[in-house]
């Protein structure tokens, strides 16, 4: 894979890389990233629709990096589709900052700055990404109903009958209450966890909020679930400050969050399955076990 990116002309566009340092950096659901610190980073594909959200995101970003007070990736070179770069790639100039450590505590900084970016993130005209061509709110009803039917097999046989059982009333339950389609869609980031932020290391501020391939436009209360994964003082804290920043949450808001956060387990093992990511998925099964629809 270097080697393609290398006869892909990626020197061109960072002349002042040696890209013979070139660094593997994470192997994802959807994405390898490679870079070279601190220099460039790039994402290559690993299936056609990682690919169609990686496009969708290159003209996303131009629209929405102006209205945010943080770093967001902007793609400076593309490579398109090639024997040997299937689904093509993109790079990055790097974005320097660490991953925080979670549960966060003491970390006021790091939670204002989550809120005041979501609050600022969500209040963004339609208008401005009307033709970019992200999901809409049918588009991720269906994805969910998806997810649902997609992993029901594997998820019948790998976990006991009482466990499935559970699971299946529980889904049902969640994916039947009215309260899903009860809000006014906003442009939200769709997976704003702990691991696509990088802070600050002496701030502990929000320094970048990466990877917005997920981005559509829908119920703001996604990226209020994800921010579960920061701890309880920290969730406290940032929805106290992000209902201020917004004029309050809507009544049904906190319950969807709980929804969303719950249908996350499941959105990952389809990707497990797609992938025919073994070792992944046996991860995803044990925090499904440990998590809202299991526990």
């Amino acid at each position: 894979m270097i080697d393609a990116l290398r006869s892909a002309r990626i020197e061109a566009a960072f002349p002042e890389t040696d890209f013979a340092e070139l660094l593997l950096v994470d192997r994802g659901f959807g994405s390898i990233v490679v870079g070279v610190p601190p220099q460039v980073v790039i994402r290559v594909p690993r299936t056609q629709t990682v690919a169609a959200a990686h496009s969708r995101e290159r003209r996303l970003v131009p629209r929405i990096a102006d209205e945010l007070r943080v770093a967001i990736p902007r793609a400076v070179w593309h490579a398109a589709p090639s024997t040997a770069l299937p689904w093509g790639a993109s790079a990055y100039r790097w974005i320097e900052g660490s991953q925080p450590v979670v549960p966060v505590s003491g970390a006021a900084a790091l939670v204002a700055d989550l809120a005041d970016f979501l609050a600022a993130l969500h209040r963004i005209p339609l208008s401005r990404v009307s033709d970019v061509g992200v999901p809409g709110p049918s588009d991720l009803a269906r994805t969910r109903a998806e997810d649902a039917a997609v992993t029901a097999p594997v998820l019948r046989a790998r976990l006991s009958p009482r466990e499935f059982a559970t699971l299946q009333t529980r889904l049902g339950d969640i994916l039947s209450d009215p309260i899903l389609e009860d809000f006014v869609p906003a442009l939200r980031h769709g997976d704003l966890w702990f691991g696509n932020v990088l802070i600050d290391a002496g701030s502990t501020g929000l320094e970048a909020v990466l990877d917005w391939e997920q981005a559509a436009i829908g119920d703001p209360a996604e990226d209020l679930a994800t921010q579960r994964y920061l701890g309880p003082a920290a969730v406290a804290a940032f929805t106290e400050q992000y209902a201020e920043l917004v004029g309050g949450l809507d009544a049904g808001m906190l319950r969807r969050a709980d929804h969303h956060f719950a249908l996350r387990e499941i959105n990952g093992i389809r990707r497990c399955i797609e992938m025919s990511d073994e070792e992944e998925l046996e991860e995803e099964l044990q925090s499904l076990r440990n998590g809202p629809l299991l526990a």
